[in-house]
């Protein structure tokens, strides 16, 4: 997982209690977490910040990726880090990970 440290995380989500808590969690884990609440602030992120890995709340999920996996909501925090331990390990050009739901795509 020391791989993750390196890279930046894009979270999608319109829940401002559950971001604020989860990308506290998230940033143990990546070098750079970027929190935006809608698609337009996904979109911008997506052009002014190198993203390596998307999660994004199901129902916000507009940005036209194919997705792989998909975990609901609520996870354990058992759950969460098994998936951020496959996130570590998997070849990627751009992950998303949809918790929401929450789903996750695993592309390569």
């Amino acid at each position: 997982m020391d791989r993750l440290k390196k890279t930046n995380l894009l979270f999608l989500e319109d829940n401002e209690e559950f971001a604020k808590n989860t990308t506290e969690l998230l940033s143990m884990h990546f070098k750079k977490v970027y929190h935006v609440s809608s698609i337009k602030y996904a979109y911008a992120a997506i052009n002014d910040y190198k993203i390596d890995f998307i999660i994004a709340d199901i129902k916000l999920q507009a940005i036209p990726l194919h997705i792989e996996a998909y975990e609901s909501k609520p996870l354990s925090y058992e759950k969460f880090n098994n998936i951020i331990k496959t996130i570590s390990i998997v070849s990627h050009d751009m992950i998303q990970v949809n918790v929401g739901g929450i789903g996750y795509k695993l592309a390569s």
